[in-house]
């Protein structure tokens, strides 16, 4: 299962994606000075209420995480008997991340593994598109499957040699409901 899933995206794919969050990633600041004149008017010491937008990009990036932290959780929990059409996959993860995953756990059926355990993931959003109310938000993570191994269906493990931390790239899109639509996670070792 681990060898599908760590399969690096090609060097266009990553490119073109780490490009687009490097464009997307530039952030507008603004910042003033307070007036020392005494008889300036008194300013208002409350601070101003978030703008709709940022509520709306705030709830997008809380939703696209929730749907990628979704995916490891239906993904470990259909690797625990490998099966590809577990319900769970599809309410996190469509499209490309979908086809991966359940390749990854048919592959494994016919080979009469299971993996048991868990990942530990640490997302954050590297950009989101449109910026005011985004439809598609880029995600990086270092996942960890140091406790996350492949067994034979009855019983001992395949191997002892544990994971350990990969860097994750994935994108996540508003499909009438946030969900992962591809990503890629490259060999142990590449994030600490």
């Amino acid at each position: 299962m681990k060898e599908i899933l760590m399969k690096p995206a090609s060097p266009a794919t990553m490119t073109a994606t780490l490009t687009l969050a490097v464009l997307t990633a530039v952030v507008l600041t603004g910042c003033s000075s307070p007036r020392s004149d005494a008889s300036a008017p008194q300013r208002s010491t409350r601070a101003p209420g978030p703008t709709p937008s940022l509520n709306v990009r705030a709830a997008a990036e809380r939703d696209a995480l929730a749907a990628y932290r979704g995916m490891w959780r239906a993904f470990v929990h259909a690797a625990s008997t490998s099966n590809a059409n577990d319900p769970l996959l599809t309410k996190y993860a469509t499209s490309d991340a979908l086809h991966t995953i359940q390749s990854a756990l048919t592959k494994d059926r016919r080979q009469h593994r299971v993996a048991k355990g868990r990942v530990s993931t640490h997302p954050i959003v590297l950009s989101a598109r449109p910026g005011t109310r985004p439809s598609q938000i880029t995600l990086r993570d270092c996942a960890d499957d140091s406790h996350w191994l492949t067994y034979h269906e009855n019983g001992g493990l395949v191997d002892d040699q544990p994971g350990g931390k990969h860097s994750v790239t994935a994108i996540v899109e508003d499909r009438h409901g946030w969900k992962v639509t591809a990503f890629a996670a490259h060999e142990v070792g590449t994030c600490t």
